[in-house]
C-alpha cells in the first residue's frame, strides 16, 4: 500500500516536469529521461519508507507514470504545458 501511495504522488511531479519539456520543446529524448528519472526517485523514496520494490515495475508504477507522462488527456501534464507557456510569455 506504502508503494502505491508513492507512485501515485511522485507520478505527478514526473508528470508536471515532462508537461513542462514538451511545451519548451525539449524533444520525446527529455521526456524519456524525465520518466526514467522519475522512477528512479520513486524507486529510492518508495525504498526509504518500506514499500516493495516489484510495485514501482508494475502498472502502478511503470504503467501509470508512462501513461500520465506521454497523454494528451494528463491534467498533470498539461499543468506543466500551460506553467512553461505562461513562464515563456512572461519571458
Amino acid at each position: 500500500m506504502i508503494g502505491l501511495e508513492i507512485c501515485g504522488a511522485v507520478k505527478n511531479i514526473t508528470a508536471i516536469a515532462t508537461g513542462t519539456a514538451a511545451a519548451l520543446g525539449m524533444g520525446d529524448n527529455a521526456t524519456g529521461s524525465l520518466i526514467t528519472l522519475g522512477l528512479r526517485e520513486m524507486v529510492k523514496l518508495g525504498r526509504h519508507v518500506g514499500a516493495k520494490q516489484k510495485t514501482f515495475y508494475g502498472l502502478a508504477g511503470v504503467g501509470d507514470l508512462v501513461a500520465t507522462c506521454t497523454s494528451k488527456h494528463s491534467r498533470n501534464r498539461k499543468a506543466g504545458e500551460l506553467l512553461a507557456r505562461e513562464w515563456i510569455l512572461k519571458a
